[in-house]
């Protein structure tokens, strides 16, 4: 038995000395070569090596995010004593990777399929009744894995795995002898670990392109040539005048790339907040969930939101030329709850932006200007007017231009009658449609003062 062992890993010595040879080889042309993605991957698990139990497996990559692993094991030894674990086992796996094919953590769905032939198994590590019998028979079932690939170079990765999952056994069970007396045949569920690894792989990549070589530039011949006669050139004594277009502020050309950046001179200190009409659109807004106040930036689109407004305000606070006036913050929500919540949300949600922007800049808390806007009936109503599949759309819009929020006379107000509308229909559309977009602690402004009077035009400065 130990003269097999010892044969076996001289081969596996002289097939990992040619791949070796072979990675050199291909080492010594990645100069003159483009290298495609890597296709197929050839692999040996170094835990199953380690049980003597022969295994080689291969890998395709099914697309930028999956690939499909097949392996397979083999140990047809036995040692003395009858010892022995003897097995043909097949596992197809699906993988995952999170990032790319072949590259970091992956997730697999795997399946196995052996037939297996063990006895005198070690007491320690299995049980008693699997160190003083021997069972013989087949298995099936899947699992699930998960694992990590590190890649050391152009050819060579190792990953590590484990998996978890359900096998299927029916066995024979006999007395541990040579020719043991069978004892009887049964059936088991088995639940738990089906399958580790710590696996060497060799990475074949796709077909290469020959590099193309750089042509080298032309120099012309360096011809003599005789010297022109000169030409007298009568020279205008009233040129025209050369129009340079005039060199922008940086705060001006930061004003074109963020309308909502706006010069001091826009900011009424009488009406600090003016949100209606089109004035909207010149303003960021930060969306909230249903009855939520915490900034999630991966909702709605505030990511992108969020990352515009810091990049604004830090740039001005690290202008030399300018430095923040103001900032305006207004906070509103949906008008479907009640006076009292609405009001309490819209003030949350304003001190949220606030208390963002002032952990993630220099900003002093003193130049932000809060607004609670409560229920956005005003931006509710141009939601309505722009969205012609408003069920009874003129009579929503009747309702909020005529009726009061409260009416304490008759104890209703305008949220009562829209949601008696058309049998509710409306309300329901309103929900659906356009309170979210109501949710907000919305409308930023930031106003900038020059602090640097310099003219950009005058070159002398």
């Amino acid at each position: 038995m130990s003269i097999l062992r010892k044969k076996y890993s001289k081969q596996w010595v002289v097939i990992c000395a040619l791949l070796l040879t072979i990675t050199e080889a291909r080492a010594q042309s990645l100069e003159n070569t483009k290298v495609a993605t890597p296709a197929v991957g050839i692999k040996t698990n170094l835990l199953y090596d380690a049980t003597s139990s022969m295994n080689l497996g291969v890998e395709f990559r099914t697309g930028n995010r999956t690939s499909f692993d097949l392996s397979g094991n083999w140990n047809p030894w036995t040692f003395s004593n009858n010892r022995k674990w003897k097995h043909i086992l097949v596992q197809p796996e699906f993988r995952w990777w999170t990032k790319e094919t072949f590259h970091g953590h992956f997730f697999g769905l795997h399946a196995h399929y052996a037939f297996y032939n063990v006895s005198r198994l070690p007491k320690a590590i299995f049980s008693d009744n699997m160190a003083n019998h021997r069972y013989q028979g087949w298995l099936a079932g899947a699992g699930i894995s998960y694992g990590y690939r590190w890649n050391f170079n152009t050819n060579w990765s190792m990953e590590a795995s484990i998996g978890v999952g359900y096998a299927y056994l029916d066995y024979k069970k006999y007395e541990c002898g040579n020719c043991g007396e069978r004892i009887g045949t049964d059936t088991k569920n088995y639940f738990g670990p089906t399958k580790a690894g710590i696996t060497l792989i060799y990475t074949l990549g796709g077909k290469k392109k020959q590099a193309q070589q750089s042509t080298p530039p032309y120099i012309p011949a360096i011809i003599q040539k005789e010297p022109e006669p000169e030409i007298a050139v009568e020279v205008e004594s009233n040129p025209e005048p050369i129009y340079l277009p005039p060199v922008k502020f940086q705060m001006e050309i930061l004003s074109e790339k963020y309308p909502f950046v706006l010069p001091v001179t826009e900011f009424d200190p009488n009406q600090p907040v003016r949100y209606y009409g089109d004035e909207r659109d010149n303003a960021l807004t930060v969306y909230f969930r249903l009855n939520h106040s915490s900034i999630e930036s991966e909702f709605s689109g505030n990511d992108a939101t969020l990352t515009a407004l810091l990049d604004a305000v830090n740039t001005i606070n690290n202008s030399e030329e300018a430095e923040i006036s103001h900032i305006v913050i207004a906070g509103f929500s949906s008008p479907e709850g009640s006076t009292a919540r609405n009001e309490q949300l819209a003030g949350e949600r304003a001190t949220a932006v606030r208390d963002y922007l002032l952990a993630h800049t220099t900003t002093k808390k003193g130049t932000v200007l809060l607004h609670n806007g409560a229920a956005d009936w005003q931006g509710l109503r141009k939601s309505v007017a722009a969205d012609p599949n408003v069920p009874n759309q003129q009579e929503v819009l009747n309702l909020i231009d005529n009726s009061p929020v409260w009416n304490n006379r008759t104890q209703t107000g305008r949220q009562t009658q829209l949601r008696k509308l058309n049998g509710g229909r409306t309300w329901e559309y309103l929900k659906k449609n356009i309170f979210p977009e109501l949710r907000n602690g919305t409308f930023i402004r930031v106003y900038w003062n020059l602090t640097n009077t310099i003219n950009p035009n005058n070159s002398n400065e």
